[in-house]
């Protein structure tokens, strides 16, 4: 607004300037238009420079709350630099669920998992070894996880579109694997196991969190629904279907899950983020 202001005044000096010359008006009063015009460029001058200052700091301070609102999948920001300064970023509040106990529930729909998966591109970022037709190298549908073993591919009809690892230009850590569909698929537990979280976050979406026992848990994000009965609580069997995989919360521009095997104790005031995750393309079962 202040620059505006001082480009209508610089506009009506001008004007003033020149019906001044032609009509006449004195010497000493042109003067006056013209260093009153000279003084009004220059403070147009600062106040843009003001103004451009304002908007690289709005800008910056933009940038460093959207990287630390969709980091969900990676490690929290500690730290960030702003105009110079030192800023302390406090990462996302963990969802705070209570254990529930054990539900007794029909058995749900299940199915089979994948015995082959493939890249869905040549290039995947922190991709594990491929042939030359994509597939994964010594891929096996099963991993063993301190004794508990689970599903490699918990997604059905989907392909491996992002690995473990750090990922882009900041190198934070991709705490999962990530499965894409193109005609659509089923998200399945990876192991028998009890809910310990089913909600909707504004990051991971619709979202399973599942306690599989020896203090080991899997997460599911991004599906397009939870089917009714997979709530807080409810034991699950391998195969049992969580819901279709979908793009749901942030991020999520293409349909696909989002995979977590995360290890250590749950009883927490993070819950499930205060876990450690682990890669489970480097737990493939020979």
């Amino acid at each position: 607004m202040r620059v505006l202001r001082a480009l209508f005044l610089i506009m009506l000096l001008s004007a003033a300037y020149v019906l001044g010359a032609r009509f006449g008006l004195p010497a000493s009063v042109l003067q006056w238009i013209d260093d009153t015009f000279q003084q009004g460029v220059e403070r147009s001058g600062e106040l843009g420079e003001r103004a451009l200052a304002d908007l690289e700091e709005e800008a910056a301070d933009l940038r460093a709350r959207f990287e630390r609102d969709h980091a969900y999948e990676d490690e929290p920001i500690s730290q960030i630099t702003i105009a110079g300064s030192e800023v302390t970023i406090v990462p996302p509040p963990a969802l705070i669920v209570e254990r529930p106990a054990p539900i007794a529930v029909e058995p749900t729909n299940r199915e089979q998992p994948a015995t082959a998966i493939k890249l869905c591109l040549s290039r995947v970022s922190n991709a594990p070894p491929v042939d030359a037709d994509l597939n994964i190298v010594g891929y096996t549908d099963e991993i063993d996880v301190d004794g508990v073993i689970l599903l490699t591919a918990p997604a059905t009809n989907s392909c491996l579109s992002s690995g473990y690892g750090p990922r882009g230009t900041s190198g934070r850590l991709h705490k999962g694997v990530d499965y894409f569909t193109k005609t659509g698929g089923d998200v399945i537990a990876a192991a028998d196991g009890i809910i310990v979280e089913s909600a909707y976050r504004d990051d991971y979406g619709y979202m399973v969190v599942i306690d599989h026992g020896s203090g080991v848990y899997t997460r599911y994000a991004h599906l397009k629904r939870i089917e009714s009965q997979q709530t807080a609580g409810v034991r699950v069997s391998k195969g049992d279907v969580l819901g279709p995989i979908g793009n749901s919360g942030a991020y999520t521009d293409v349909v696909h899950l989002h995979f977590e095997i995360l290890q250590g104790n749950y009883d927490t005031p993070r819950k499930s983020f205060g876990l450690v995750p682990v890669n489970p393309y480097g737990m493939l079962m020979p």
